[in-house]
């Protein structure tokens, strides 16, 4: 089928920029705002208050998060190993995404359907490539 504006199709590679620039932004968003929610203080734990998992070896498992969310979105950003970073950030949704639902205690209260809106953006890095201004070269 003939498509109905084909002049718009040489800026095709648009649209993978704007994934990475939206994508990367966020995900530098959400490692920043993971770190600034470990540096508040502690409530004091009663006997009926829930287990807090910023707490202990919880944590460090926070902090090794935050670390990797911004990394990746730095490099979403440049445009630097962008499909090893989208294939990581990827991950991190999905176990976010089904975390989601186990557990009731979130950092970030963010909807399912957002979630899995940036997983499709995010996943589609790792098929369309890094678009415009990048620092990958497909070989």
């Amino acid at each position: 089928m003939l498509s109905i504006f084909p002049t718009l199709l040489s800026y095709n590679m648009l649209a993978p920029l704007a994934f990475r620039l939206i994508g990367g932004a966020l995900f530098i968003y959400f490692g920043y705002a993971i770190i600034t929610s470990l540096g508040r203080k502690e409530q004091e734990p009663t006997e009926t208050a829930p287990k807090n998992p910023e707490t202990g070896s919880g944590k460090i498992w926070l902090w090794i998060l935050a670390l990797i969310e911004i990394f990746g979105g730095i490099l979403l950003v440049t445009g630097l190993f962008t499909q090893a970073s989208a294939l990581v950030l990827s991950i991190i949704l999905v176990l976010s995404f089904t975390g989601k639902y186990k557990n009731s205690i979130n950092t970030l209260s963010l909807s399912s359907g957002f979630l899995f809106m940036l997983l499709v953006m995010v996943a589609s890095l790792m098929l369309l490539g890094p678009g415009f201004y990048s620092i990958d070269l497909p070989l």
